[in-house]
C-alpha cells in the first residue's frame, strides 16, 4: 500500500511499543518494510492516541488533522483512498502554519505585526494596557510576528505594500480581510480596529433551531458542549 499510494502523498510511519522493541530493527529488515518504524518511547504515542490493541491505524490529512482513529485493518485501504481523493489544502508560508492550524480550530483571524521589532513589542504593549483590545485579541487572533526575512516573503500576501503598515489581518487560510497604517492606530483607533476586524460571532440560537431541525430529518439527538474561550 505505501507503494501503490506514495505518488498520491501517503506516506506511513509504524509506531512500535517498547515492549519487544530491541528486536524491531532486525524484524524491519527482515519484512523488507519501506516505511520508517519508530520506537515508542515512553508509551507517549500510545497516550496521546488512546491506543487499546495492537496493530492499530490512524490517518492524518494533508492539513495535519487526525480524520479517522482505531481502524480495523480491512478498512484502513479503503479510508486511504477516500482521504488522498480529497484536494490538497491550500499552502500557506511556513511563518503563518501554526497560527493557521490554531485559527481554523478555534474560529480565529490571523493578526500580522510589521515592522521593528521594538514597534512591534510598542503595539503589543499598547494591546495589554487595553483591557477590551487585550480581550478581543486572545479570544479572537492568533497572533504572528515576523522577523525581517519573513516580512519581506509575506508581504505578496497583502497587496498594498506600505512602508507605514503596522497591522495586517488574515483569515484562517492565510487570505487577507483588512490591514492598518500606524496613524490609524492612535487613540481609541487600536481598539476599534480589532473589534472591526475580529471573526464574525455566531448566533447560538440560530444553530440550535438548525441542530434540532437537522436531527429531525435524521432521527439523530442533538449533543450540545457549552464553553468559553478561555
Amino acid at each position: 500500500m505505501s507503494e501503490r499510494f506514495a505518488d498520491q502523498g501517503l506516506v506511513i510511519i509504524g509506531v512500535h511499543s517498547t515492549r519487544g522493541g530491541e528486536n524491531a530493527a532486525e524484524f524491519v529488515q527482515q519484512q523488507g518494510l519501506p516505511y520508517p518504524v519508530a520506537i515508542d518511547i515512553d508509551n507517549k504515542t500510545t497516550s496521546a492516541y488512546h491506543i487499546d490493541g495492537f496493530p492499530d491505524y490512524y490517518l492524518i490529512d494533508r492539513s495535519g488533522k487526525v480524520r479517522v482513529a482505531d481502524l480495523a485493518n480491512g478498512d484502513v485501504e479503503r479510508a486511504v483512498a477516500v482521504l488522498i481523493a480529497e484536494p490538497a489544502p491550500p499552502s500557506i508560508h511556513p511563518a503563518l502554519a501554526e497560527a493557521s492550524r490554531k485559527a481554523q480550530d478555534k474560529r480565529k483571524r490571523i493578526l500580522v505585526f510589521w515592522g521593528a521589532a521594538e514597534r512591534q513589542n510598542e503595539l503589543l504593549a499598547r494591546m495589554n494596557q487595553l483591557p477590551q483590545a487585550n480581550r478581543v485579541l486572545s479570544n479572537e487572533f492568533e497572533v504572528v510576528r515576523p522577523d525581517a526575512v519573513a516580512q519581506a516573503e509575506l508581504l505578496p500576501l497583502c497587496p498594498s505594500i506600505l512602508e507605514e503598515r503596522a497591522l495586517s489581518v488574515l483569515d484562517a487560510q492565510g487570505n487577507q480581510v483588512a490591514e492598518a497604517i500606524w496613524s490609524e492606530l492612535e487613540g481609541p483607533g487600536l481598539e476599534a480596529f480589532l473589534k472591526t476586524h475580529k471573526p464574525q460571532t455566531l448566533d447560538a440560537e440560530q444553530l440550535w433551531a438548525q441542530a434540532l431541525k437537522q436531527a429531525q430529518r435524521e432521527n439523530k439527538r442533538v449533543l450540545v458542549h457549552l464553553g468559553a474561550p478561555w
